[in-house]
């Protein structure tokens, strides 16, 4: 790698585990403070929240990373794209607020939703300058801004719970963090909009990012799908643990999906017309990647109930088997991550698209098959599609692009491999003594860390980190 990559994944993850800690402490007090019930109004909403998101930011931040000719008129066509499609996302939340609380029979989620559409319109405000600053790699500048506006909007959030707002510290921790975001975006970016609209602009834009924001789109129905089948079928509190185990399984999950996605996507970009470079980059990411998803993903399972009882007391104890077993989903991010970015790097938005859109349909086919025998089932569903779908990323680059993925398919079962047989022996070992909470912790940190570095120096598996850890114990 580049020193130029190594500086921008240096500071990507310092931004994203900043995030991450800050993240989970929040998730702990908050948890503490407001009820299940609480949680699982946000999870109603969700689905709305998140494909407001995508759509305003209409696949614009990976234009501008992708595409370094736009002008300094293109670059404010599409600033003023997002605010329309910003203002058109509250105007369409408002209309559908009604029919949403009526379809889950809850009326608070009414003024809910209403509020929360405020936030829409901020975030579109955003969107190039993150773009501009992602482009030059400045991390470190958006590192500062993203965890500065979250520090801020959870103090806020925990004052307001304590106070007993209830579900409206959740809302209020939204808005504050995009709001404060937007404000130090333009504080810290150089670009300024001129007054300048071209058609033509957005028509190229939508070439590339049309089918982007359309994967985007449909990928997050279907990831929030489940929150509106259990929301629907099920009581709130179910669904406040369930909405609680995935955000706490995802704090670790999505971030290094973050951090993977972001810092190797301009890479991606610029080797596009070096094929030998291209696939290289590829499989070194991949290994660092999984070696540090696998890992932290795998302490999650073996910790999980341990960190629930202690952190967020026993009245979230239902929510610990819904952590453990979303975590085996979680354990393939990684790779469709990398393949995603592979993709769009050679500009194929299309196929990207396609593979979304395989991935909507078995979870839909999936989730109803399932959820008629409870919840459980259902998460065993997920985990067999998050499989099934990392497959078919590897098939497709294997297929279209004539690449030979035999040694990832091999790395792929080496780590996972690793992971659970780690993960089996921490369970079967008697650190599950009645011991205090933190010391059960440590044990299990310990003997899981231990046994997955040493089953992946036996598995031959050999990334840079591996290295310097024989390197360190002088292992031959």
């Amino acid at each position: 790698m580049s020193q130029k990559i190594k500086s921008a994944v240096i500071w990507n993850s310092l931004e994203v585990f900043g995030n991450q800690i800050l993240g989970i402490t929040l998730t702990v007090v908050l948890a503490r403070l407001l009820s299940p019930e609480d949680f699982g109004l946000i999870g109603m909403v969700s689905v709305i929240t998140m494909v407001s998101s995508v759509i305003i930011d209409g696949g614009i931040a990976a234009t501008v990373i992708q595409k370094p000719d736009l002008t300094k008129r293109g670059l404010s066509t599409l600033f003023f794209l997002n605010i329309a499609l910003g203002t058109l996302v509250i105007f369409v939340v408002y209309i559908i607020a009604g029919p949403v609380a009526l379809f889950f029979d809850e009326p608070r989620l009414v003024l809910l939703l209403q509020v929360l559409s405020l936030g829409y319109f901020l975030g579109s405000l955003q969107v190039v300058q993150y773009g501009l600053l992602a482009r030059k790699m400045a991390f470190k500048t958006i590192g500062k801004i993203r965890i500065t506006s979250q520090a801020l909007a959870g103090v806020v959030a925990v004052i307001m719970a304590f106070s007993g707002f209830g579900v409206w510290a959740l809302v209020s921790q939204s808005l504050i963090s995009v709001t404060l975001g937007s404000i130090l975006f333009w504080r810290f970016g150089k670009w300024k909009p001129v007054l300048s609209f071209e058609w033509l602009v957005v028509k190229e834009a939508f070439s590339f990012s049309g089918f982007l924001m359309l994967s985007s789109l449909i990928n997050q129905m279907a990831d929030n799908f489940y929150f509106v089948l259990i929301g629907r079928y099920f009581p709130t509190q179910q669904l406040g643990y369930y909405f609680q185990a995935n955000r706490i399984q995802r704090i670790p999950a999505l971030k290094i999906n973050q951090v993977v996605q972001q810092s190797t996507f301009p890479e991606f970009a610029r080797l596009a017309s070096d094929k030998t470079g291209y696939i290289d980059f590829f499989y070194k990411s991949l290994q660092n990647a999984l070696f540090f998803n696998m890992l932290v993903m795998g302490l999650l399972l073996v910790n999980a109930e341990h960190l629930v009882l202690w952190l967020l007391t026993d009245k979230w104890a239902a929510a610990v088997p819904f952590i453990q077993w979303l975590s085996l989903a979680s354990f393939f991010l990684p790779v469709m991550a990398l393949c995603k970015n592979y993709l769009l790097g050679v500009g194929n938005a299309k196929m990207q698209f396609k593979i979304v859109l395989a991935n909507v349909f078995l979870l839909i086919i999936v989730a109803f098959i399932t959820i008629p025998y409870g919840l459980m089932p259902l998460i065993y569903g997920q985990i067999i599609v998050a499989i099934v779908t990392a497959g078919i990323y590897l098939l497709t680059i294997q297929f279209n692009y004539k690449e030979s993925m035999g040694e990832v398919w091999q790395l792929i079962a080496k780590y996972t491999l690793a992971t659970i047989v780690s993960a089996m022996l921490v369970f079967y070992l008697p650190v599950q003594w009645d011991l205090h909470h933190s010391i059960s912790i440590i044990l299990s940190t310990s003997i899981f860390t231990t046994v997955y570095i040493v089953l992946l120096i036996l598995l031959k598996i050999n990334n840079e980190y591996l290295q310097k850890i024989k390197n360190l114990f002088k292992i031959a």
